[in-house]
């Protein structure tokens, strides 16, 4: 049975990231419930992996924080991984900017995604 993820849990996850203040405009503030709240409906089919890369690619694109969204998303993925008896790949952090920025900016597939936070190297996130 899979750990659920819920709505706290994404925005308690913002708040712990914009603890340490990497950019001085970075501030907790959530722009829209509903959003998250659809990105967890959105994200309930599949196994773990597939819930994670959903959780992934939606925190990181539909922007539902002020700040924060793509470090939240893979927080939230790392934590949802660990309370579902996974882990999170070691990666770099040039490794992980680099997938959360393509995530962001381009329509990259799902499954590469997937693939990616499988420990996945192959496509060298072009």
């Amino acid at each position: 049975m899979k750990a659920d993820i819920t709505t706290d849990d994404i925005i308690r996850t913002n708040e712990e990231v914009l603890k340490s203040r990497i950019k001085r405009s970075d501030k907790h503030e959530v722009l829209s419930y509903s959003k998250i709240r659809k990105i967890i409906d959105d994200c309930q089919t599949g196994d773990v992996d597939d819930i994670a890369t959903c959780l992934l690619i939606r925190i990181t694109k539909d922007h539902a924080f002020a700040s924060g969204n793509r470090r939240t998303a893979i927080f939230v993925v790392r934590n949802y991984l660990l309370n579902n008896g996974e882990v999170l790949k070691e990666r770099s952090v040039n490794d992980i900017q680099k997938m959360l920025k393509i995530i962001r900016e381009k329509n990259i597939d799902a499954e590469i995604v997937k693939k990616w936070l499988q420990g996945d190297d192959t496509n060298d996130n072009k």
